[in-house]
């Protein structure tokens, strides 16, 4: 049949299930019962335990209140012991309900300690009654709590503890024998289970040998079919399953080996496109530091000349403009490629980053006049071990590009924390133009500039960014953006104190 051994398992544990339910069910049964007595004592108890509490306190309360009215004559301490002596009613009332089939208990209550409130109540409003200038000697009189008060109070709380006690012992020894009588009844399911399953372990282990020597060679990338099994069962469905599974692994493996191939070879023709277009930028970056040079050169002795006309003066300046703003495009972007090739040598020591973040600010608070630099730095600043030369030009790139794109803002912040024991973040904030959420990771990437209306006529070569995180990661931290459009950005450039190995 089709579906036999599923009907075999199936009648075989629901049967064990019948047994185990039913058996589990006449002792819970049994159990909650008796459980529930005894936690109702148990709780009985203890809610006399907690009013005996709260008598004696109240006890205590009116005795206080007496002695200070006796030796004060102040009212206030006679409004204290009417509150005391409600208290002690409710108390005596809760106590006598909880109490009432504890003979032992409830004699104790009424004929040992309940006196002792009743001759505090006495004793006042006899004083009361006589008036407030005689209350002395009602003072020089009062005895106090007694001796007898004293040890009815201890074997009153004692007595109510020993009940409470031994109704959770009991409580505990029934559970126990419980316990024993569950473990009893299940161990006959437990070998009518075994015996079944080993009846049913019998019937299929031999395909399900197959499968696992299946399974294995498909570990070992042999990827063979099972043969040999003629079940129509289950276990037959799962082996033609198998089997199906190991063809198509099979072609699936051909295809992705030959995609593979495919995707390699791209990707090795991705690399060297990828090395000559930088050994081209490379070469043609180093030819045009020469001629730049030199036209800078020319162009500076150029405007020493005051033979010049204003006209040519103002080309000359022109021309001096745009080839120092060339020159300083491949300057950067041979430093960007050497950063990225690990040719920069980094010259660590311990810096003292007060002073290197106060003379950056201070550099670039004299180059703008429309902005100021405020610094917020902690006092607890310790000494950082990094270069301190590419500290001063991450952190120049990003006051650069801070007021650069704060035109209508007043004020950009540097702010230095100590985030973590052993790293150190600086953040710089404007209040500028912002960036769209969606172009926030593209930024560090080189040559890459927000598109944006409000940022035509700003210049810029799209490498400083991206040499200030590729510096900064090659000191040992990270640059990172949180920036809302239109309301400005911060980036956050964190640094080590020490770095293991350096």
């Amino acid at each position: 049949m089709r579906f036999g051994i599923q009907k075999k398992i199936a009648g075989g544990y629901v049967l064990i299930v019948f047994l185990i339910v039913m058996s589990t069910t006449v002792i819970q049964i049994k159990t909650n019962q008796q459980m529930l007595a005894y936690t109702m004592t148990a709780h009985q108890y203890h809610q006399a335990e907690r009013a005996t509490f709260e008598l004696f306190i109240a006890i205590r309360n009116e005795e206080t209140a007496i002695r200070r009215y006796f030796l004060t004559k102040d009212p206030q301490f006679v409004a204290a012991f009417r509150n005391a002596q409600q208290q002690i009613a409710r108390e005596k009332e809760v106590l006598e309900e909880l109490l009432a089939d504890d003979e032992e208990a409830l004699s104790c209550l009424q004929e040992r300690i309940l006196p002792t409130a009743v001759y505090l109540d006495a004793l006042l409003e006899d004083a009361l009654a006589n008036g407030q200038t005689e209350v002395t000697s009602y003072w020089l009189s009062f005895p106090g709590l007694t001796e007898d008060f004293i040890r009815a109070e201890k074997d009153l709380y004692f007595l109510l503890n020993q009940r409470h006690n031994k109704a959770m012992f009991a409580q505990h020894a029934y559970l126990q024998q419980s316990y024993r009588l569950w473990a009893f009844i299940l161990i006959l399911p437990a070998i009518l289970a075994s015996v079944l399953g080993l009846i049913i372990a019998r019937g299929i282990t031999g395909p399900l040998r197959k499968l696992m020597q299946g399974i294995e060679g498909l570990k070992s990338g042999a990827y063979r079919q099972i043969d040999g099994v003629r079940s129509k069962d289950e276990l037959g469905a799962l082996v033609n399953a198998f089997n199906q599974m190991a063809d198509t692994i099979e072609r699936n493996r051909l295809e992705l080996q030959q995609s593979h191939q495919t995707v390699q070879q791209a990707l090795e023709k991705m690399k060297e496109i990828d090395k000559l277009k930088t050994e081209v930028l490379n070469t043609v970056s180093h030819e045009l530091r020469t001629p730049l040079t030199s036209i800078l050169g020319f162009s500076e002795l150029l405007l020493q000349n005051s033979a010049l006309d204003a006209k040519a003066e103002k080309y000359v300046q022109m021309i001096h403009k745009e080839t120092n703003r060339l020159s300083q495009l491949v300057n950067n972007f041979l430093d960007l490629q050497r950063i990225e090739t690990g040719q920069v040598k980094f010259n660590r020591q311990m810096v003292n980053l007060r002073t290197v973040i106060e003379e950056v600010v201070e550099s670039f608070q004299a180059q703008s006049f429309r902005h100021t630099i405020e610094i917020h730095l902690p006092n607890d600043l310790p000494p950082v071990e990094t270069d301190p030369d590419q500290v001063a030009r991450v952190l120049g790139n990003l006051l650069s590009n801070a007021l650069k794109y704060s035109p209508r803002a007043d004020k950009v912040e540097v702010e230095v924390e100590r985030v973590a024991p052993d790293l150190i973040a600086i953040a710089v904030k404007d209040y500028g133009l912002g960036i769209p959420p969606a172009e926030q990771e593209a930024i560090f990437k080189p040559f890459y500039r927000v598109d944006h209306a409000d940022r035509q006529g700003i210049s810029g070569t799209g490498l400083g960014l991206a040499i200030a995180y590729q510096t900064a990661r090659s000191l040992g931290g990270e640059l990172r953006v949180d920036s809302q459009d239109g309301k400005g950005s911060t980036f956050t450039f964190t640094l080590p104190v020490t770095v293991s190995g350096a």
